[in-house]
């Protein structure tokens, strides 16, 4: 049953979504058919489709939260590594990921295109003996860890906390920003200290990435600025063309323009 479509279901009627007792919530993130909350504590719970393997509770078939006894205290905490907590978590259309408070990276869910950086393209989280200590730990830059985070449909991006930025994952439009349309994260050789650093004008304070292509917001020489790269069919990069950019065919990461986001009157 959808909510929200009809007067008696908003305001005073709208029902809250039972997380469990006394449940402190730091964030809410969602993907295409899934929801996952990082509570104050560093725990972490997710409902919705469970066929979309974002959960990461050991199934794929079915869901939580669509059925009795299937939220508030029922519906059972991710299981991190033996100690470990999250402090920080965002979800893609089918994949989730967590930084740990040793700033570890754990992903679950699809892996189709590598998004989940582990050097393969098997799903985690749909079997059991893949969550709990044995979650396998995305490789990441030697000495790097992560300042924030962004996952899309099929690829995930990170800006460290030297504010360079790097995706991994699905790379058929460019979204990489690599200049290639080689999908990243998906065989062995691809991550750690041989993951690229993607070639910005500038340092990155913020991204978040989308269907296909990705945005920052870069200091460009002083001022902030958004660049998006990847695909463009809409117009989405606010280039003032339809071309994309970062797939090695259209505009090259190097000659980047920033979004124009200025209206005269």
């Amino acid at each position: 049953q959808n909510i929200g479509d009809s007067i008696d279901e908003t305001g005073t009627d709208l029902p809250f979504v039972n997380l469990g007792t006394n449940a402190s919530i730091d964030k809410i993130v969602m993907g295409e058919d899934h929801s996952c909350a990082l509570f104050t504590n560093g725990s972490v719970k997710c409902w919705g489709e469970s066929s979309v393997l974002g959960l990461g509770y050991s199934s794929s078939n079915g869901g939580f939260g669509d059925g009795y006894l299937e939220t508030g205290d029922t519906l059972p905490f991710m299981q991190f590594p033996t100690g470990r907590h999250a402090t920080m978590i965002e979800a893609g259309k089918s994949h989730t990921c967590a930084v740990m408070d040793n700033d570890d990276l754990i992903c679950w869910g699809d892996n189709s295109k590598g998004q989940l950086g582990l050097g393969d393209t098997d799903h985690r989280g749909d079997a059991t003996g893949e969550i709990g200590s044995n979650f396998a730990v995305t490789s990441v830059p030697t000495g790097r860890t992560i300042d924030s985070m962004a996952l899309g449909w099929d690829h995930t991006c990170v800006v460290w906390d030297n504010y360079s930025a790097s995706c991994w994952g699905g790379n058929d439009n460019g979204q990489l920003g690599l200049d290639s349309t080689t999908d990243i994260g998906d065989g062995a050789g691809e991550m750690g200290d041989n993951l690229d650093f993607i070639d910005l004008p500038g340092t990155a304070s913020a991204i978040t990435a989308g269907d296909g292509f990705t945005c920052a917001i870069v200091d460009d020489s002083g001022t902030d600025k958004a660049f998006c790269w990847g695909l463009n069919d809409f117009g989405q990069l606010g280039i003032e063309s339809t071309t994309n950019v970062g797939d090695g065919s259209g505009g090259s990461m190097s000659s980047i323009s920033n979004a124009d986001l200025t209206y005269e009157v």
